[in-house]
């Protein structure tokens, strides 16, 4: 059972917008500020624990490590974007905050927190109209920035590195950085200059402080770590410790953090962040998952990392978070459009954003007290590239959706369908004795895969925790090698067979044999009901299992080596009874943010891991897919009753959300069919019965 908020405060609610966007000085500012707060105070107002406003200074560290101390120094912003702030001043940054609270306060949102978004790339130059930063921080201090990995064009950051040293004024060092400083020590001591300065609440460490690894599976090693344990663990330390020092160095103010909008085992097992222990240091108060969703899905083709992938790494961070220990705060993003680049969700696509806004409300995580669902929404941004403000409309839509999707969510007592189990310490034992092996251990993408036809993935939990929790709706399983207890039934383990749980790969009828073969692509057979072969299918390296017992279903093999065997058989003591291992796809190049069909060959053996599901018993169930029609189904009780949410998502060879989907749903032994408009989704309120249905968005 969940354990409600006795404080009756909505969750947080921060918004971003470009500093360029407001006028830089006197009467002309005062005028653009009451225009903005006018127009966002629908998304702020509320009784909530905390409402705020981030602004972005161009994006680079330079606002932060080029004050020399004195308020008359202008900005350091040499982006052609940025033109009239070229003459402002750190007093004008001041004043604009200062006249923001003020402003917010007379639309009845008192205590506005006002901050600054830096970004950990050295530079940004595309050659285009998008970006083009320049750096004078960079161009003195280009030791810091030794790679070139992410997709961004422009030097990534290690945070390991010592400065050399250098004597520029800085505000904190006055004489200037001795040889050997931390970064770390220096960007803390800056940042509380700037704070105490400019009076700010807030600063949010963006793209490239978590690890220099953005959008791909690319690391400082390659798409896999080091050989060396030491090597490795070196970037959690380092990341953890930077944060850390950000947050002593000024208190009273807010640290947020930013995933690489991928999931928590990929940027541990590829990037080397492990999410939990930096969240350990202390130094994080904020966490914002980087649920960039239609930016991906419906603009830049980056498939892999749309819809219901954000979905299932907002759910494996989640549990990072919730495991850390620390009060750190959770929060989804929710995208309208964007300050920079050209995509346009919220006028594009605003069906699938609902989706969003209530999937991501609802994005539970299940601990041994209760549930805890995402404390936040950090809503990008509030103008496009243009300078035009968001439309009223827009913002209406967002703040309408938003604030039922959570209210909403406050009073879910249980959550539907199987729980995604990331089991850290599986993922650790990889990490240290087989760090450069693919062990199929990425179940945010696997989940994300089979959700699209319809398996219900709502919510997550850790591995140390399923014996302690409800797993009534069973369980899909990261690897399970450190699981006690009995399993939630129906289960599925994910995972190479030489890497799952032993006693969880026998459970589905299956033993390791030992032979192996490395990674590459395979001739693919789906034997689910006679189904044809679908083509050919990459793999990571896999290892052959043997099936023992007449009960038991190989569904899916590659070159005739199974990846999905399933078993119907009553369990025995801690064997769970209807349990299925599966070995999902793997990308085949993932540095590649694209998702052409070669990444995964086929996705045919997710569709048959939602098929197998559907026909275990359950209070809801959607009935088989096609594969060329894709359809997410999520459910949740609260005490209104069941809730259905129902998304018609895809694009590209996945699938079409321009045409629209009808969608067979079993609830409680009654088949009901519901109708999804193209690229949109349905919010049902069922009847206890599955008799009554009432449609609450659509």
């Amino acid at each position: 059972m969940r354990v409600p908020r006795t404080d009756g405060l909505r969750p947080d609610r921060y918004v971003e917008i470009d500093l360029d966007w407001f006028e830089p000085h006197g009467s002309a500012q005062q005028a653009t500020v009451a225009e903005f707060v006018e127009r966002t105070a629908p998304l702020w107002r509320g009784r909530r624990g905390e409402c705020g406003v981030i602004l972005n200074p161009a994006f680079l560290v330079d606002v932060v490590t080029e004050f020399g101390g004195e308020l008359d120094q202008r900005l350091p912003m040499r982006t052609a974007r940025y033109v009239r702030w070229r003459d402002a001043t750190y007093a004008d940054l001041g004043r604009l905050a200062a006249d923001l609270r003020a402003e917010a306060t007379r639309a009845g949102v008192p205590g506005l927190r006002v901050g600054l978004f830096v970004a950990g790339v050295g530079r940004v130059i595309t050659g285009s109209d998008i970006y083009d930063l320049e750096s004078d921080w960079c161009d003195r201090h280009p030791e810091l920035y030794p790679f070139d990995l992410s997709p961004l064009p422009g030097p990534d950051l290690d945070p390991r590195v010592p400065l050399r040293a250098d004597g520029h004024r800085y505000a904190a060092f006055p004489e200037g950085i001795d040889e050997g400083t931390r970064f770390a020590d220096v960007l803390a001591a800056q940042w509380a200059a700037v704070a105490e300065a400019c009076g700010l609440d807030v600063i949010h460490l963006r793209d490239g402080f978590w690890g220099p690894m953005l959008y791909t599976r690319r690391g400082p090693y390659g798409v896999t770590p080091s050989t060396d344990p030491a090597e490795n663990e070196s970037w959690t330390i380092a990341v953890r410790d930077l944060f850390a020092a950000v947050k002593r160095a000024r208190p009273t103010a807010m640290v947020m953090a930013y995933t690489s909008g991928i999931g928590a085992t990929a940027e541990w097992r590829s990037g080397c962040i492990d999410t939990a222990e930096v969240l350990r240091g202390g130094g994080v108060d904020v966490l914002i998952d980087q649920t960039w969703g239609g930016a991906w899905q419906d603009w830049w083709d980056d498939w892999w990392k749309g819809w219901t992938n954000q979905h299932t790494n907002l759910l494996s961070h989640g549990v990072a978070v919730r495991r850390s220990g620390r009060p750190v705060r959770h929060y989804k993003l929710i995208e309208t459009w964007d300050g920079w680049e050209p995509f346009d969700t919220v006028h594009d696509v605003p069906g699938k954003l609902r989706w969003a806004m209530w999937a991501w409300s609802h994005a539970a995580v299940v601990t041994p007290e209760g549930l805890e669902v995402p404390d936040g929404t950090y809503v990008s941004w509030m103008n496009d590239r243009q300078h035009h403000l968001l439309d009223a409309d827009a913002v209406s839509f967002v703040s309408r959706e938003l604030d039922a999707a959570e209210d909403d969510a406050a009073g879910m007592h249980a959550v539907g369908g199987p729980l995604l189990v990331f089991d850290h310490d599986a993922v650790a034992a990889v990490h240290a004795w087989t760090p450069r092996r693919n062990s199929g251990e990425h179940i945010e993408d696997a989940v994300a895969l089979a959700m699209k036809w319809g398996l219900p993935v709502l919510a997550a939990t850790a591995g140390e925790w399923l014996d302690r929790v409800r797993t009534d709706g069973g369980a899909v399983v990261q690897l399970g090698t450190t699981v006690t207890g009995r399993p939630a039934a129906p289960l599925v383990v994910v995972g190479r067979a030489d890497a799952v749980s032993p006693e969880l790969l026998a459970a589905a009828g299956a033993t390791c044999s030992g032979e192996t073969r490395r990674s590459g692509y395979h001739r693919e057979r789906i034997a689910f009901d006679g189904e044809a072969s679908n083509g050919w299918i990459h793999l990571a390296g896999d290892a052959c299992v043997e099936i023992s017992g007449d009960d038991v279903e190989v569904l899916a093999e590659a070159d005739e080596w199974p990846t999905l065997v399933a078993s119907d058989r009553d369990g025995e003591g801690s064997t769970p009874s209807a349990t299925a291992w599966w070995q999902p796809p793997e990308l085949a190049d993932p540095s590649n943010p694209l998702l052409p069909r070669s990444q995964y060959g086929s996705v045919a053996a997710a569709r048959a891991v939602a098929r197998w599901w559907s026909r275990q018993p359950a209070p809801v169930a959607v009935e088989d897919r096609a594969i060329h029609e894709p359809l997410t189904v999520q459910w949740w009780e609260s005490a209104g009753g069941r809730t259905l949410l129902l998304g018609n998502l895809e694009t590209g060879w996945l699938g079409d959300s321009r045409t629209p989907r009808s969608a067979a749903v079993r609830i409680d032994e009654i088949t009901l069919r519901f109708d999804v408009p193209a690229e949109r989704c349905v919010v049902a309120s069922v009847s206890e019965a599955g008799g009554t249905v009432e449609v609450v968005a659509s």
